[in-house]
């Protein structure tokens, strides 16, 4: 199961929400184990899972009926409910019926009074839905409740994770054992992806990677840049496995760096370094922004970075930011991307990213690309 159920029934019992709508499609992954949403991305086809805060209640799933047949076969939710999107003659399916099943799902059930919803993504008119049913009810905002649920990863996760991290690993080796003098952006990156599409995986559409000053354009798509000896090389790359996400950053000069190049590079990994020191359980994210940051600013007193990482998972960015002063302690069993950039106007953007899992006692760094500054131009 990917649902951390422990905690939800948890955090939903500390902060009195008796009922989550989930309509987000990673969460509607995460709560229901379903990994085929592809169908989701149409705007009149949702997918909505309520879950309820008493264990005796069983959750229910509402979705279109073009999916039913892959979502038994996946997910643990046995209430189903299915709708039709638009009417079929000689059909009883109501056309949009996700409606009244979702006011039934919710005026049956008499001892929900307080539902939360996800503030942040919930479209209008299905939030237009709930606030009709729940005319007498509490209607709360809990998309930062999800997002503390989801902090902690099940041990379905960590698998789909760290899967997603060799991937990412095997196709960004690929990617730069392509690179050769006069490549493109574009044809390094088309590398790049076949060699996810040969694992088995899917790519992410915040493809970041360009050469010399392109490398300061923060999310740089590949272009036609040829690479030249000399140039710096920046990427930030991703790929998906069942919908969990792997993200990592590297920054390479094609030849020999030179002395600024040394110099700049050498001060993002100080603050990588200081800030991977601190990754154990109780230090709060706040804590290995100011250590990351100080490494940072030991030669480059400019640096200003807005943060220095994020938790990884169903999403790209997840819970805890690693941001100035952010309270939030790490707990085992979060997975954390601690990054590193400093970007100069002159001679580029230099990162360093890497993912690591929070264990009892310290950290386990999962990604396991050369952080050497120099590439064997060819």
């Amino acid at each position: 199961m990917l649902l951390n159920h422990a905690r939800a029934l948890e955090f939903m019992g500390r902060d009195g929400v008796d009922v989550l709508v989930l309509t987000q499609p990673n969460n509607f992954l995460y709560f229901s184990d379903f990994t085929q949403v592809n169908s989701f991305s149409f705007i009149d086809r949702p997918a909505i899972c309520l879950f309820f805060a008493d264990a005796a209640i069983d959750p229910v799933a509402i979705i279109p009926r073009w999916n039913y047949e892959a979502f038994v076969r996946s997910s643990w939710i046995e209430d189903v409910v299915v709708y039709a999107e638009h009417a079929a003659p000689g059909s009883r399916a109501e056309a949009g019926g996700w409606r009244r099943a979702l006011r039934t799902a919710l005026t049956d059930r008499a001892v929900v009074r307080t539902v939360g919803v996800e503030e942040k993504s919930i479209p209008k008119w299905i939030m237009d839905e709930v606030k009709a049913a729940c005319s007498d009810r509490t209607v709360c905002h809990c998309s930062e409740l999800i997002r503390s649920i989801r902090a902690v990863k099940t041990a379905d996760e960590l698998g789909h994770l760290r899967a997603a991290a060799g991937v990412l690993d095997t196709a960004s080796a690929d990617m730069l054992a392509a690179a050769h003098t006069g490549v493109t952006e574009a044809e390094l990156a088309a590398a790049f992806r076949a060699s996810v599409g040969r694992q088995g995986a899917e790519g992410i559409k915040n493809f970041v990677l360009g050469f010399g000053p392109e490398t300061v354009i923060t999310h740089k798509v590949p272009g036609s840049r040829r690479l030249a000896q000399g140039d710096l090389i920046r990427f930030d790359l991703g790929a998906l496995v069942h919908g969990y996400h792997a993200d990592n950053a590297r920054s390479h000069v094609w030849g020999t760096p030179s002395a600024v190049q040394e110099r700049l590079y050498a001060s993002v990994m100080k603050g990588q370094t200081q800030g991977e020191a601190l990754l154990r359980p109780g230090v709060t994210a706040g804590e290995i922004y100011a250590a990351a940051v100080d490494g940072l600013r030991q030669s480059l007193p400019d640096a200003r970075p807005e943060h220095v990482g994020h938790g990884i998972g169903v999403e790209h960015h997840e819970s805890p930011a690693l941001i100035h002063g952010d309270a939030q302690a790490l707990e085992p069993n979060m997975l954390i991307n601690l990054e590193t950039l400093y970007h100069d106007a002159e001679h580029g953007a230099f990162a360093v990213e890497d993912t690591y899992l929070i264990t009892a006692d310290g950290h386990e760094r999962w990604t396991h690309l050369s952080r050497e500054l120099g590439l064997a131009a060819a």
